[in-house]
């Protein structure tokens, strides 16, 4: 990361990088168009299970059925966290932009 790009992390108080949404914010920047993005992380790693002790096998040997099912099942459930979470942060991100907030509601 270059050090302007850390600055700006810092100054703003970023707390992940988007690309996608960045990309958006930068054209509607462009056009003059506010925008306001609200995404949701499924912070799914990846790592099959017991990665650690097969790290220099070939990969087709890596990739049984139970890790896929485990890797799905771990990211389904990431999924409806994220968006569990994105159903209650929305109504409070549209009630902010719109200069009310959840004490006055």
């Amino acid at each position: 990361m270059e050090p302007a790009e850390r600055f700006q992390f810092y100054s703003n108080k970023a707390t992940v990088k988007d690309m996608e949404a960045a990309a958006i914010g930068e054209i509607a920047q462009l056009k003059g168009i506010p925008v306001v993005a609200v995404k949701s992380i499924t912070d799914l790693i990846d790592k099959f299970k017991g990665s650690d002790e097969v790290a220099n096998k070939p990969k087709e040997l890596l990739k049984s059925a139970e890790e896929y099912e485990d890797t799905a099942m771990q990211f389904l459930k990431n999924l409806m966290l994220a968006t569990e979470r994105l159903g209650e942060t929305i109504p409070l991100v549209v009630e902010h932009l719109l200069g009310k907030f959840p004490s006055q509601c």
